[in-house]
């Protein structure tokens, strides 16, 4: 995109000319047409944008990086939850486009030496300004290692839960029954034998170091069992909130955070009382949950973010995020008392894999 400057230089010659018989002047008036450099407004560089309106959602704050080959578009919500697309693009005077995991993305544009005009496939207009200091994408989200990975035993977007040395995988629709796994080299050992245990999507143990703790269970379809966890003995039913949970964190031995797909609810509900403290229904879709040394830990947008949530208010906000590596997604987190723990998906083949990540609660 070039913009040609054109300045037209009048250069008034004056000539006079004198003979000795005549005493006139003449002037002569020479137009010359000079044609300067062109001057080039790029695309590359760090735009920034508030109040960035997406489809149906407003994203709190919004960057675009673009380079000479790939691009970045950063996104975080007003509690913080961070996403990042990244992909490459090619760009024509008006249009680019960028193709990345999810295919080929066309946005309009226009563009003056500061200010990035996007419209997108919903005709939504949003202004950028260029940044004088770029933001660097590698420091939006911390990527994190795997140091085991294991195709899971059955592939289901479930909330897993961890207990003497083994990771409780719920069985969602693909099977009768949770499956045991040894938290060491990730090896399904059993089933665990409970007679309520079809459809389960999320699987949580007391936090509590009491010989009598409960094991929250999870129902697609129904209500969220508690039992004890030494016989598995059956205690009640929390039966107040609509089925189809999505994570289970204990956050003590009265205290439990509920996340449930009806809505993208997330509540706090007090088990012994039997009243909820709070429900929150602004945030993402938040999938598989933790609750270790007073942060909540969740997954939500592929990514896993630790956060910092009220126990009194409906609060949450979130201080770190992450994500895995290679496009893998996180649904469900737990920890084994070292690290955590992560059922992800790999998207482009619908796999499921439990995976050891470096993630501690040191990070």
């Amino acid at each position: 995109m070039k913009t040609l400057f054109k300045s037209i230089v009048i250069l008034s010659i004056l000539f006079q000319i004198r003979c000795s018989n005549d005493d006139n002047a003449n002037i002569e008036q020479i137009e010359i047409e000079e044609e300067l450099p062109a001057v080039e407004v790029s695309l590359i560089g760090s735009w920034e944008a508030s109040n960035f309106l997406l489809g149906d959602s407003t994203i709190f704050n919004a960057f675009f990086i673009i380079e000479s080959e790939n691009i970045f578009l950063l996104e975080e919500d007003e509690n913080s939850f961070r996403r990042e697309f990244i992909g490459t693009y090619e760009a024509t005077e008006d249009s680019i486009f960028i193709t990345s995991e999810g295919g080929i993305t066309q946005l309009t544009y226009t563009l003056d030496a500061n200010t990035l005009s996007i419209i997108d496939s919903f005709d939504q207009e949003t202004l950028f300004s260029r940044q004088e200091t770029p933001i660097n994408p590698n420091s939006w989200i911390t990527d994190l290692e795997i140091s085991l990975q294991v195709e899971a035993p059955h592939n289901e977007s479930v909330d897993i839960g961890h207990c003497n040395n083994l990771i409780f995988f719920p069985n969602g629709n693909s099977a009768p029954s949770i499956s045991l796994i040894g938290d060491d080299t990730f090896t399904t050992l059993g089933i665990f034998n409970s007679a309520t245990t079809e459809n389960t999507t999320a699987f949580e143990v007391e936090n509590n170091n009491s010989t009598f703790n409960f094991m929250f269970i999870g129902e697609q379809f129904g209500d969220i069992d508690v039992k004890f966890k030494n016989d598995n003995t059956p205690v009640g039913e929390i039966t107040e909130f609509i089925p189809d949970y999505l994570g289970l964190a204990s956050v003590n031995s009265s205290l439990l955070f509920i996340s449930h797909d009806f809505g993208f609810s997330f509540s706090l509900y007090n088990y012994f009382t039997g009243v909820a403290v709070y429900t929150n229904t602004s945030l993402p879709r938040l999938e598989g949950m933790a609750y270790k040394n007073d942060y909540l830990y969740v997954c939500s947008n592929g990514n896993i973010y630790k956060c910092e949530a009220s126990l009194t208010d409906s609060e949450l906000v979130v201080i770190e995020s992450y994500s895995l590596p290679d496009n893998l997604e996180a649904v469900g987190i737990a920890y084994d008392e070292e690290f955590f723990v992560i059922n992800a998906e790999d998207p482009s083949s619908g796999t499921f894999y439990i995976i050891r990540t470096n993630l501690t609660l040191e990070d």
